[in-house]
């Protein structure tokens, strides 16, 4: 693997084509977008279990001394709560509070922890982290050396449980466990962006072919695709870095206030968050449903419907929801430009096309 900007293939390149898959270029990746089709994919990890190869994502270790303070600094959430062997999600903020990336932090022990990334921003925020770093610790890039499978479903834990002769459900969410497999550690934790029960595996490239052909073996379990990977968390409102996350919006305008530790240490941004916080921001994430037909697309204008010619957001992310059978969207809007309910029409092909403001997440599965 690599963070080239030159199309790259994971270690599965060649199973995906064994299984059919149909690849195609992800931010200078080849990866499967679907094998059997979007929609049977989601509706089988909805139901049952799916597999999916995520080793495009970036992995680094922070390793040292002053690893668990410096972390604490740069990164919005709240590190020194972390147990060992539990993770968190967190923003990465730029100074004036935008976003370098959303990621995942795990903690082995005060000394040692691991940030996984978005696979677009591996080098970016690599440089970004590296530079702002202080006291006794480094920070290495892993990417190259580390695959990750993702397996996501309601009937993810009894799969695994049964596959690797180990209770899994001891693992509570945004926790992780290391296990062995062929005689190696690799690392279990209960995480993933589906909106489903699951887990994620991050093990080295060649275990990753064998475990994979073994997973896909299994009644039940199929590979999944890119493609529903993404109806799949748009219909659980999980946020896309390049989508609804960006350096033009803080984690304040997109909903993700809850992740940002606004009452322990300063980090980089915090105070243009705190003041933000204070006057309130100016846009806010939000839901439509179509009420017409069409497919709300990224960066496609949002229009009040009762005012003429009043822009009021931007589509972010939109699909057809598989699970619910309508089509949504998520828009970056106006704070004030309407509540649940309200009626508002999207540009699609120079027409426009009704569709009203809805709650969110669209989707959420049951406990």
């Amino acid at each position: 693997m690599s963070s080239a900007t030159e199309s790259v293939k994971t270690a599965l390149y060649e199973v995906h084509q064994e299984l059919g898959a149909k690849l195609i270029d992800f931010h200078g990746w080849i990866m499967p977008v679907q094998f059997e089709g979007i929609i049977k994919e989601h509706e089988h990890v909805r139901n049952s279990v799916g597999v999916f190869d995520v080793s495009h994502m970036g992995e680094f270790y922070l390793i040292g001394e002053d690893a668990q303070s410096a972390l604490q600094k740069i990164v919005a959430n709240n590190v020194s709560r972390l147990e060992d062997g539990q993770c968190l999600y967190s923003p990465l903020c730029y100074d004036n509070g935008t976003m370098v990336d959303d990621l995942l932090v795990y903690r082995f022990n005060s000394k040692k922890y691991m940030i996984v990334v978005n696979a677009s921003n591996i080098q970016k925020d690599f440089d970004w982290m590296s530079s702002k770093l202080s006291g006794d610790c480094k920070l290495t890039n892993h990417s190259d050396e580390i695959s990750l499978l993702a397996v996501q479903g309601p009937k993810a834990q009894a799969a695994l449980s049964s596959f690797f002769n180990k209770d899994l459900s001891t693992v509570a969410t945004y926790r992780f466990t290391e296990i062995k497999y062929n005689n190696k550690d690799i690392i279990v934790s209960r995480t993933g962006y589906t909106g489903e029960d699951g887990f994620e595996i991050y093990l080295s490239d060649d275990d990753a072919i064998t475990l994979y052909r073994e997973l896909v073996a299994i009644d039940d379990v199929k590979p999944i695709g890119l493609g529903a990977r993404d109806t799949l968390r748009f219909e659980a409102k999980l946020p896309l870095y390049g989508n609804e996350l960006n350096d033009q919006v803080t984690p304040i305008e997109t909903g993700l206030k809850r992740f940002c530790d606004m009452d322990g240490d300063d980090f980089i941004g915090k105070d243009v968050l705190a003041k933000q916080i204070e006057q309130k921001p100016s846009k806010k994430i939000s839901g439509i449903e179509m009420l017409d037909r069409g497919i709300p697309r990224t960066g496609y204008p949002v229009f009040d419907a009762e005012v003429e010619g009043k822009q009021i957001g931007i589509v972010t992310s939109g699909s057809h929801c598989p699970t619910l059978e309508k089509t949504c969207a998520l828009i970056l809007m106006d704070r004030l430009g309407g509540k649940i309910g309200k009626q508002v029409w999207v540009e699609i092909r120079s027409k426009r096309k009704s569709a009203k403001i809805i709650k969110t997440p669209f989707y959420k599965r049951e406990q």
